[in-house]
């Protein structure tokens, strides 16, 4: 009996520990399968927030094969009228519109593509389903399977179309505006024309005076080659004043973008100055001038700058044409500025400004003169803004008006 006692008592001990032991077993499955439903409730919630910034983003998704053709595509792209079934199995080449517009940018693509490599921000053009133009650029990322074989690329793609659109209509814009200071430029010239005939022919005069003159001098029983030396001095400089006349009128006249340099801002004065001359004596007007700029260099578009200083010439020109009763002076002095700048002014004795019409002179289109365009003022101020200067107009201290601009000059390093 005792023996009996004693088997059974450990049979019962043990049946306690494996029962013990089966609880643990149990406690730990429990908190695993637990662990596994949060893990996969983590997975569900991660997929759902996934789908969601898919399915509300303004880019899409994509992703290719080795071969570069697409095989998968967000359903976005039905937003904005593309089928994304009919792009499956294509490569973006395949319906790229500038294919034959911009050949190098799609062989450095492909190359790219090629030696496995990401990209950002390409952009091509394509066409929507109804064959409208649509902009896109698209981003992507190589993917290799573990053993480091090439499976294709994954990326984003988004719809730049209105920012395209809006760049050329920028680029437009500039060139119209380029192209109506040319024009504008022209027109200045147009109403120069005399005076700028009579400016040439003054020293076309002077040549043949002074070849004549030195012919004489030369055909003499006793040949007096000191005047022939002076006559022919003379002939080289009329030719010269001629020359810079010509050179300035074809520089104003060219149709091209700005060419920014350093110059002399003394220099494209006296240079504007030798084609006004004839202007400024036909209607009895005294120039005075203080280059004291010395020669400060500035950075700039010579053309676009004697295009403002013609234009501010021939505006005191105008504003002193019904003056009687004091004299008719323009002033035109330059001056430095800090940190390295220049100041030009141009002060006329005119009627001075209209406190009325003074703060809109400068207003496209605005114009106090009956066959004016409303220009000129305008095309002067984005010149000189397209600089990184400013022009400003103010009264002149007894009379008349004071147009002042500023124009950076070069940093020395």
């Amino acid at each position: 009996m005792a023996d009996e006692k004693r088997v059974k008592e450990r049979l019962e001990a043990q049946v306690t520990e494996r029962t013990a032991e089966l609880a643990k077993i149990n406690d730990a499955l429990s908190l695993e399968v637990a662990e596994h439903k949060r893990a996969a409730a983590a997975l569900r919630e991660s997929e759902q927030r996934f789908r969601d910034y898919t399915e509300t983003a303004s880019d899409w998704l994509w992703e290719t094969g080795p071969d570069h053709r697409f095989i998968r595509l967000s359903e976005q792209l039905a937003t904005i009228g593309v089928d994304p079934a009919l792009r499956i199995g294509a490569a973006r080449w395949d319906f790229a519109t500038d294919l034959e517009e911009e050949p190098e940018k799609w062989r450095r693509h492909v190359a790219t593509l090629e030696a496995h490599e990401p990209f950002h921000n390409f952009r091509y053009g394509t066409t929507r389903g109804d064959g409208s133009v649509l902009h896109i650029a698209i981003s992507g990322k190589p993917v290799f399977d573990p053993e480091g074989r090439f499976l294709g690329y994954r990326g984003t793609t988004t719809d730049v179309t209105a920012a395209v659109r809006a760049e050329h209509a920028e680029k437009a814009l500039q060139q119209a505006q380029a192209e109506l200071a040319r024009v504008a430029r022209l027109t200045t010239m147009g109403e120069l024309a005399a005076s700028i005939a009579h400016e040439i022919n003054q020293p076309l005069t002077g040549v043949l005076a002074n070849g004549n003159a030195g012919l004489q001098w030369l055909n003499r029983d006793k040949p007096d080659l000191d005047e022939a030396r002076n006559a022919l001095s003379c002939i080289v400089s009329d030719g010269t004043r001629a020359g810079e006349v010509i050179r300035g009128l074809r520089a104003l006249a060219k149709k091209s973008g700005p060419e920014l340099v350093q110059l002399d801002i003394n220099d494209a004065v006296r240079e504007v100055q030798a084609l006004t001359r004839s202007e400024l004596q036909r209607h009895g007007v005294t120039l005075h001038t203080d280059l004291s700029a010395d020669d400060r260099p500035v950075f700039g578009d010579r053309v676009q700058l004697q295009q403002v200083l013609l234009n501010l010439i021939m505006n005191g020109i105008e504003a002193m044409r019904a003056v009687t009763e004091r004299p008719k002076t323009l002033a035109i002095t330059s001056e430095p500025v800090e940190p390295s700048g220049v100041l030009v002014a141009v002060e006329d004795t005119g009627t001075g400004l209209d406190p009325a019409t003074a703060d809109r002179i400068f207003d496209p289109f605005f114009t106090t003169k009956s066959d004016g365009l409303g220009m000129g003022l305008s095309i002067c101020r984005s010149i000189i803004d397209a600089h990184g200067g400013r022009l400003w107009v103010s009264p002149g201290v007894l009379y008349g008006t004071v147009f002042r601009f500023t124009v950076p000059g070069v940093l020395s390093s």
